[in-house]
């Protein structure tokens, strides 16, 4: 689920499958924290979203699991499994130059 708030700033919610996660990942030389915790659990992450120029950013807000607020440092590893980096800039598609997120509206401008 998206929420869209105030101030280009988002909220999504969906439920994470952490057997399905864990299974797909390579083992770790040294301690791992998400190897611990199993089944599904309901994610959370709000942020805000920064778009210029054709490209854009999701500035990291806050991150919770099954409640619990999450470090940065930890949305960092789970987000890289899929190759991403939750700093990095990304192209924005189909020549979109901005992108503008108010309640009730979404504004594109091509």
């Amino acid at each position: 689920t998206l929420r869209i708030l105030a101030d280009n700033r988002l909220s999504a919610t969906a439920t994470l499958d952490l057997d399905a996660m864990n299974a797909g990942r390579p083992p770790s030389d040294g301690f791992d924290p998400m190897r611990l915790l199993t089944g599904s659990l309901p994610a959370k992450v709000s942020g805000r979203l920064v778009t210029e120029n054709g490209t854009g950013r999701f500035e990291l807000e806050s991150a919770e699991l099954g409640g619990i607020p999450l470090p940065r440092a930890l949305v960092s590893q789970l987000v890289a499994r899929y190759d991403v980096n939750i700093d990095d800039p990304f192209d924005l598609p189909s020549s979109i130059r901005e992108i503008k997120v108010e309640p009730g509206q979404v504004t594109v401008l091509q």
